[in-house]
């Protein structure tokens, strides 16, 4: 897993990652938690920097359309 992968060289959690991720492709992510210590790691994500391949990986698991198993919304039926 790509987000894994980055969290772990460079010594974050996965949610860190994505925020770094968001903050290196030019978005403004909007994190909110009401827990000082989680706040902090959200600040301090901001001061990660990913490399382009990360960055690369990361982007690359979203899909074209949004669908992550590719139901069609006119033949899938979640439950």
């Amino acid at each position: 897993m790509p987000v894994r992968a980055a969290a772990e060289a460079h010594g974050i959690t996965p949610g860190q990652a994505v925020l770094a991720w968001q903050v290196a492709i030019g978005a403004m992510p909007l994190p909110k938690s009401a827990d000082p210590q989680r706040q902090q790691d959200n600040l301090a994500a901001a001061s990660v920097e990913l490399t382009a391949p990360e960055v690369d990986a990361i982007t690359a698991l979203g899909k074209p359309d949004g669908r992550n198993k590719g139901q069609d919304p006119a033949t899938y039926e979640e439950f």
